[in-house]
């Protein structure tokens, strides 16, 4: 028996006793989930695109072209871009190297907006915060509201702002979408790591004790209507950050470092996905990462059903926990692999995004796409009642 052999026979074993091995197709808890038509006469539609920043220099994407004309004349539509809008880092100031890359990735997204008469929203995620810190996020919000305050007036005429939250600072923001209907969003990313390495004296809230005294008054402030809770981190995940790993990450563990690193490690890769999520403060098992879940849950506790969406992993998966749904559309330009575990429902390692169709102020369609061939593919469904 073969060296490799071995190596391969406890990587299969390890993944069936951790039962965290994931893949990239479409997998469902229930394949005999409830549908509905797709219909245009919504109170009001929700968009999700999350981690939209890997496109290559002078390249784009089905769903980025799909969604360009999709949101053409969409009214009573909002579009919230869930973080990661820039890949592998902020902004880097203008004339250095990366300059141009990152400007077309922020400009290719952007593009797509140019007929979209609706809200757009941009949040942060990690690695719009990457090597550059609050500098790199403030040229990124100054671009992006520069470019689409310049288009033609659209529904939302008062809207002067895109990028939130604004100048670095956590949040919280209330945005609301239509009649009993808000979104709150925040940075996530300024929670666990941010707070304690820049300085934020020119911020409202500047220690995580007053964000979160600040998240539950907002959440106070729309007692009783519909919440839509934006954050870049999701609280509960059934992909690599949540420690469900596709089988070839762990047989070469330097691909999640490095995507071309095909060096077969397969003991290597079973101790580093085990242990990763313990040490890396973008995993759900980080301590810190914890806390912050732990916070936001207690937040929302009192307003059961709440839809918090969010991006991070570059996949879709829809999750049920606490009484809350859960959201994760992190696919809008790169693909990692997910489980069906524990309160997940549904879950695609593809391209695509999630829209969320308000019939009411107090029912939703959860509607999951992934993009085949230049157009969408409906993959799931599921209804949110808020009470």
């Amino acid at each position: 028996m073969s060296m490799v052999f071995k190596q391969l026979c406890v990587l299969f074993f390890a993944c069936s006793l951790l039962s965290s091995c994931a893949s990239y197709k479409a997998k469902y808890k229930d394949k005999d989930y409830q549908t509905f038509p797709i219909e245009s006469n919504n109170l009001h539609t929700i968009y999700l695109v999350g981690d939209g920043g890997g496109v290559e220099m002078n390249e784009s994407t089905g769903l980025l072209r799909h969604l360009k004309k999709e949101l053409t004349a969409k009214k009573n539509s909002t579009i919230l871009f869930l973080g990661d809008n820039l890949y592998p880092v902020g902004v880097p100031p203008k004339g250095t190297e990366h300059y141009d890359l990152s400007i077309y990735r922020l400009q290719v997204q952007l593009d797509m907006l140019k007929d979209f008469p609706g809200r757009i929203v941009f949040i942060p995620g990690n690695h719009d915060w990457y090597k550059y810190g609050p500098e790199g996020l403030a040229r990124q919000e100054v671009y992006i509201d520069s470019v689409l305050s310049a288009r033609p007036i659209m529904e939302n005429e008062e809207q002067e702002k895109y990028f939130l939250p604004e100048q670095g600072c956590s949040g919280p923001e209330i945005i609301t979408l239509a009649e009993g209907i808000h979104t709150v969003v925040f940075d996530s990313h300024w929670f666990l790591e941010s707070v304690d390495r820049n300085n934020f004296d020119h911020c409202k809230y500047k220690t995580r004790a007053e964000f979160n005294a600040a998240l539950r008054a907002a959440l106070l402030k729309i007692k009783g209507e519909t919440m839509v809770l934006a954050m870049h981190h999701p609280p509960f995940t059934y992909g690599e950050h949540g420690g469900y790993f596709n089988w070839l990450s762990y047989l070469f563990p330097l691909t999640q470092l490095n995507k071309g690193l095909l060096i077969p490690l397969p003991a290597s890769g079973i101790v580093y996905s085990t242990m990763r999520p313990y040490v890396n403060v973008q995993d759900n098992k980080h301590r810190m990462n914890k806390l912050l879940v732990q916070n936001v849950l207690d937040a929302i506790a009192p307003y059961a059903p709440t839809l918090v969406v969010s991006g991070h992993e570059h996949n879709l998966q829809y999750i049920e926990e606490k009484n809350h749904y859960f959201v994760v559309s992190g696919a809008g330009s790169l693909k990692t692999a997910c489980a069906v575990e524990e309160s997940a429902q549904f879950c695609v390692g593809d391209q695509g995004y999630v829209r969320v169709d308000f019939k009411t102020s107090k029912l939703a369609i959860a509607n999951y796409f992934i993009i085949k061939d230049e157009l969408p593919e409906l993959l799931y469904q599921k209804e949110l009642i808020f009470n």
